[in-house]
């Protein structure tokens, strides 16, 4: 059912996996001792290459880690690096660990469908690969098959207690062989006794899935007994953070914060249920101090917690002058002769707030659904439970309550004269609407329904578990799915759009685990992805599809707050807080880290949080240091260009309040009837054509310049290295060449030249050209540089020829209305204008202190970087007779271009002195120089400058459209004198409205 694509984040880890283990056949003929050494060189190297932001590297252990955020593809990455390390290096045998069965009967079937799609990739070696599990029931024949069959391509899938439990079932891939017969059959040597010792002697490479879950003492023993030995790869988005199992040499980092600013996961929206109540709970400290209590209160829906002494009053709500006397067991003696229980952190939530969050909860799915089914989408909602009684039981309380709600909701919309439904979709809730056909609606997962012999729950859990392909068919009426947490790690939805949170979680839990079953990005009931890239080609808002609501009470306390820390606290690249991580991986010292931190404490750029080791930014660090360069503290100028490299990127809040109102800014309407035209003129549909692309001169230029690079033959050397104990590191003895290698003989030629086309997604009649024109010969002498240097030449050249090529077709007729999300930004349902709009749709930052300029058309400061808040702040009126009527920094427009979609930042309209309208699309750029844009970057406005000119040549005489680019401390004025070629008045700095 799924239809897969290779994305470019799981490219990049394979890739760096297969570079790291170039010497992979060398490492594992060494000591452990010594192979680790050698390979935490390489993880140095790579990590200074790549600048990947984890430096910590492992001694005495062969491992990797990979870091990669829940819904971004890890389960397809780290099979597909199975397949990798096979084709390039012939590694045959694979281990998987996985922390519980759900998740191996995920993975079983996930290997089948991703096979499938990169059979077509690896399709030169003709093999699949093949899977083996033990089931933890005492049947080992799986598992003898896959230690017999040496060498073919396969894995085998472990739970931890596979190898830590004691239990009888278990204990069996650790028994001996009963007689040497049976060893034969099974392929082990004789010295060798049992199955876990047949598969340590294979040397598998072993995948860990999920680490944070794979940590026990009883599996990490046993781990180090049988796999110690074994290359192993971590994959997972949560790591342990004691020493012995903490992330380190890590080879490849996609954090939370990255994959929410890639657009790579749904966004969240919380939506929190409950009053503004000053609830007090009492809780141990830890560690249990004597004459300590922690108290906990709810004031206007956030949490605060202190930490009291002893007769020190509490002063909250009816508290006033109160304080704890005495403790014992589990009961608060208060001073005004009250008591009160020690809390355990848990709720029980009443029958009213379990109505509420329900009825919630079905009222966004319905919402969700409309929106969505037209799209071929289904909609999918999850509810977390306290007991699976409450579901299941003689009295189920939450199934009566969802029934209830869902009959009152659905019947409402059925009967409602304001929502058009579409006959369709009229007809799939028709489906439902009448007696016991409504219990197909809804249906639970728990961890006893394996066993269940009713046919209806037999089958719900099948498709809840393993036929996702039925479950998203828009056939299926099942879109409502009830657990106790059963559903964790291991198991996720895409098209999971609403979380509802009636239990209570375990400490242990992250708020980010919760949220993790519904992060993946939608797909249709065809199995397409609605990628970012996908959405602009529908011409669909990818924010607006593709947002998480997670519903909870307001005893869940600052559930919002606390997110947005862990996400903040997890990743490694920049968001909306600076964390001493981000400092260390700066390389900076401890007196260089307090002079950091002070200059953008004292120029209010961040300020201090509740974590010592956490600040917020309030104010772009990068444009900061942009604009303060000659003042930066005389012992950071040194790591002046790593800190701008490491603040370059946009800060991003993936979490809203959806009870909350959202952060508006008002839109001046006099100024909008001025913006309208040149709004309607730069949001038109459009389409991209392409002229024809001159193939031949392409070739002659990739020829030409693959012909000034220098590709040496690849020698074939011997190094001797040994253990230095003295500086406790691995030293070179020696290095001598032995021979040259011969590569690409015969079939391997074609071969390579196959992979070449397939991977670089280019015609094969293209390449085979192209081939014919190279010299083979240097190809011969290093493929993998040539490959290296082919790929970038080839991708160079054809963005050359393509942005020769490229044009657009425009539609000015298209209407404003929500088939158009991007053109009805500024409108309402009824066409007309919003008053207000969503300043996160705008920009990061708003400075509410100070006016923005008068023709500004928002009525507050809104911007992303230092150059848009000087323009808000300071754009003049007008510049030598020519008046700005309007400007505005734009909502994100999605051009549509070959490389990337792009938005630039901001629309003047300018009356020029002549008589004549100027529409002036201007992409601001907070740098010094042009230089430190990224080629990304250049690429994407290179396509916008060309989309522009296009426009131009629609629109009216009388009205001329430009699109220029203004960099740091430039000047509107001296931009709109370059645009109209005009000279400045002799009287300098006086502009003329």
């Amino acid at each position: 059912m799924a239809i897969f694509e290779d994305q470019k984040h799981q490219i990049e880890c394979v890739k760096n996996i297969v570079k790291i283990l170039r010497d992979y056949r060398r490492l594992v003929r060494l000591p452990v001792s010594d192979a680790s050494r050698i390979l935490e060189g390489s993880v140095k190297k790579l990590q200074q290459e790549k600048r990947i932001p984890i430096l910590k590297t492992s001694n005495n252990k062969l491992k990797l880690d990979v870091l990669m955020e829940t819904g971004t593809g890890k389960t397809f990455t780290y099979i597909k690096t199975m397949y990798a390390l096979h084709d390039v290096y012939g590694i045959n045998k694979f281990v998987v660990f996985v922390p519980r069965l759900a998740i191996r009967e995920g993975l079983l079937q996930n290997i089948d469908e991703i096979s499938n799609y990169l059979s077509g990739e690896y399709s030169n070696n003709k093999v699949t690969l093949k899977k083996h599990s033990y089931d933890g029931k005492g049947n080992k024949s799986s598992v003898e098959e896959y230690i017999r069959d040496k060498n073919i391509f396969s894995v085998l899938i472990l739970t931890s207690s596979s190898i830590s439990s004691n239990r009888k079932d278990t204990r069996i891939l650790k028994r001996n062989a009963e007689n040497i017969t049976e060893e034969k059959q099974i392929g082990m040597l004789p010295h060798i006794s049992s199955p876990l010792s047949s598969i340590r002697s294979l040397r598998p490479v072993v995948i860990i899935d999920e680490p944070h879950l794979l940590k026990g003492e009883e599996f990490s023993k046993a781990f180090d007994e049988y796999f110690g030995n074994s290359l192993c790869i971590r994959f997972g988005a949560t790591f342990p953070e004691d020493e012995h199992h903490q992330l380190s040499n890590t080879v490849y980092v996609l954090d939370s914060l990255t994959a929410f600013r890639e657009n790579l996961v749904k966004n969240i929206r919380v939506h929190k249920l409950g009053g503004s109540s000053e609830k007090i709970l009492f809780f141990k400290t830890t560690p249990l101090e004597k004459k300590d209590i922690a108290v906990s209160y709810t004031k206007n829906n956030i949490v605060e917690r202190k930490t009291l002494a002893y007769r020190e009053n509490i002063d909250v709500g009816r508290y006033k002058g109160v304080s704890v006397v005495k403790v014992s067991k589990n009961i608060v003696y208060l001073s005004d002769k009250t008591k009160a229980e020690l809390s355990s952190g848990s709720y029980r939530l009443s029958e009213n707030d379990i109505r509420g969050l329900v009825k919630e909860t079905i009222k966004l799915h319905f919402q969700k659904e409309i929106f969505l089914f037209p799209k071929n989408i289904k909609t999918l909602s999850l509810f977390f439970i306290p007991n699976i009684k409450d579901f299941r039981g003689n009295q189920p309380i939450i199934k009566n309550i969802f029934d209830e709600e869902y009959k009152e909701e659905c019947e409402g919309i059925l009967t409602s004269k304001k929502i058009n439904l579409s006959r369709e979709y009229r007809g799939f809730l028709n489906k439902c609407r009448e007696g016991n056909s409504r219990s197909l609606v809804r249906e639970g997962y728990f961890s006893d329904d394996r066993g269940s012999k009713d046919e209806q729950e037999r089958k719900a859990v099948n498709d809840i578990l393993k036929d996702k392909k039925n479950l998203l068919s828009l056939e299926n009426p099942l879109r409502f799915i009830f657990s106790v947490w059963a559903l964790q790690e291991g198991w996720d939805n895409p098209n999971i759009f609403n979380i509802c949170k009636l239990a209570s979680s375990g400490v242990d839990t992250s708020r980010r685990q919760q949220v993790g079953r519904g992060l993946r990005i939608a797909v249709r009931s065809s199995g397409i992805r609605t990628t970012r890239e996908h959405c602009r080609q529908e011409g669909e808002n990818f924010e607006e599809l593709n947002i998480l609501n997670v519903v909870i009470s307001a005893q869940e306390g600052n559930f919002i707050e606390g997110i947005q820390k862990e996400i903040s606290e997890s990743s490694y690249t920049t968001g909306n807080m600076l964390t001493e991580d981000t400092l260390d991986r700066l390389g900076l010292d401890l007196s260089e880290k307090s002079s950091f931190v002070n200059f953008l404490q004292t120029n209010n750029v961040v300020s201090k949080s509740d974590n010592l080791k956490v600040w917020i930014i309030e104010e772009s660090i990068f444009d900061f240091l942009i604009e303060n360069a000659e003042r930066l503290p005389e012992n950071l100028k040194k790591h002046y260009e790593s800190l701008l490299e490491e603040f370059s990127q946009t800060s991003v809040n993936p979490v809203t309040d959806g009870r909350k109102a959202q952060d508006m800014i008002g839109v001046r309407k006099n100024k909008f009837e001025d913006f309208k035209e040149l709004w309607e003129t730069i949001t038109q549909k459009t389409s991209m054509k392409y002229t024809a692309i001159k193939e031949k001169s392409l070739l002659e230029n990739i020829v030409r310049s693959f012909e000034e690079e220098k590709i040496h033959k690849l020698e074939m050397t011997k190094e001797v290295q040994e253990y230095n104990p003295h500086l406790n590191e691995v030293v070179p003895v020696e290095q001598v060449k032995i021979g040259d290698y011969n590569f690409l003989q015969g079939k391997e030629y074609s071969d390579f030249v196959l992979k070449f086309a397939r991977k670089e997604k280019l015609p094969l009649r293209f390449v085979i050209e192209m081939f014919n024109r190279l010299d083979k010969n240097k190809i011969r002498n290093d493929p993998l540089v040539a490959y290296q240097y082919l790929e970038k030449i080839t991708r160079e050249e054809i963005h050359k020829e393509v942005i020769q090529s490229v044009s657009y077709n425009f539609d000015s007729q298209v209407s404003i209305s929500s088939s158009s999300p991007v053109r009805s930004f500024f409108y309402d349902d009824k066409g007309e204008v919003r008053k207000s709009v969503e300043r996160s749709s705008i920009g990061s930052y708003v400075k509410k202190d100070v006016s923005p300029a008068p023709s500004f058309l928002y009525d507050t400061v809104v911007y992303d970087s230092g150059i848009e808040k000087t323009a808000a702040m300071e754009d003049p009126p007008g510049i030598d007779k020519n008046k700005i009527v309007v400007f505005a920094k734009l909502p994100r427009l999605s051009i549509p271009t070959p490389y990337k979609t792009y938005s630039p930042d901001f629309a003047y309209f300018v009356s020029t002195r002549e008589g004549k309208k100027l529409f002036l699309v201007v992409e601001t750029k907070g740098y010094d120089l042009r230089r430190r844009i990224s080629e990304e970057e250049k690429k994407k406005i290179e396509y916008g400058r060309r989309f522009f000119n296009g426009l131009k040549q629609t629109l009216d005489k009388n009205i001329d459209i430009v699109f220029k680019e203004r960099i740091n401390q430039e000047s509107l004025a001296d931009l709109l004198r370059e645009v109209l070629e005009t000279k400045p008045p002799k009287e300098k700095g006086k502009h003329h409205v």
